[in-house]
């Protein structure tokens, strides 16, 4: 999407956070998460994000960022905010508060997020993971289960996993 296509938020355009608005259903069904000071680091699936205008206690406008999550949401005045890139996981983005406590959130894409159901043997996983595009590394991960459900965070252009975590066994 161009600039000049999108439309002003508070009287301005904003074209990273518009764009990222604007690209959602790239995200939505990825990770939010959340890296907190005080209660550390929360996870959530990504249900929707919006850009939309606010009003402060004085009644000025203002661009608010959210993204909503299936157990928490996460928003930001992008006037404290800032965006960047998350090393080591392509398309996946940060959101750093620079006010009001210092939190920051990461946005990782959906196409980032495996899920797999296993109910065969290790071997034909590890085999399966590889037609997949895995690395040997990543599908190494399936040669020492056999009846669980892994939620793998991949790095697409290597196929190496970055985050596995054990939904159910």
């Amino acid at each position: 999407m161009k600039e000049q296509e999108f439309k002003p938020v508070a009287g301005k355009i904003f074209p990273m956070w518009q764009g990222l608005a604007a690209q959602k259903e790239k995200f939505i069904g990825g990770l939010l998460i959340e890296h907190d000071p005080v209660l550390g680091e929360m996870r959530t699936d990504i249900t929707d994000i919006l850009m939309r205008e606010e009003e402060d206690v004085n009644g000025e406008p203002y661009a608010m960022f959210s993204v909503k999550g299936d157990d928490f949401d996460m928003a930001a005045n992008v006037k404290y905010a800032g965006i960047s890139a998350v090393p080591d996981r392509p398309g996946a983005f940060s959101v750093a508060m620079t006010y009001g406590g210092g939190c920051s959130w990461d946005i990782i894409p959906k196409e980032a997020k495996i899920r797999v159901y296993a109910h065969t043997s290790p071997e034909a996983l590890y085999e399966k993971a590889k037609e997949k595009g895995l690395s040997d590394e990543a599908a190494n991960y399936f040669r020492y289960f056999n009846e669980v459900e892994l939620e793998l965070t991949v790095m697409e252009d290597t196929g190496k996993v970055v985050e596995a975590k054990l939904v159910k066994w």
